[in-house]
């Protein structure tokens, strides 16, 4: 998971594993691996799929929120009807 946030940053492979305190040829194995498991073939294709994601998640979010928001004026206008 670490290596993942590394490459959605603008470090390179070197980078990362530097900070990581992993040899260069265990980063890139980690990130071929990463890439199978995501099905994605570059770092492009990772961050469209991350964007992809992160709206998707967005778009829920969103959608949660509008379905208390309107759980909310129904109970603000049953307890009008009340008083």
């Amino acid at each position: 998971m670490e290596l993942t946030n590394h490459l959605y940053s603008a470090k390179t492979v070197r980078e990362a594993a530097s900070e990581m305190n992993i040899s260069f040829n265990t980063a890139k194995s980690m990130c071929k691996t990463i890439y199978r498991k995501l099905e994605v073939y570059s770092r492009t294709e990772l961050m469209a799929k991350r964007i992809c994601d992160l709206e998707e998640h967005t778009e829920n979010i969103l959608s949660e929120k509008m379905e208390l928001w309107g759980r909310v004026q129904i109970a603000e206008s049953a307890l009008r009807r009340k008083e």
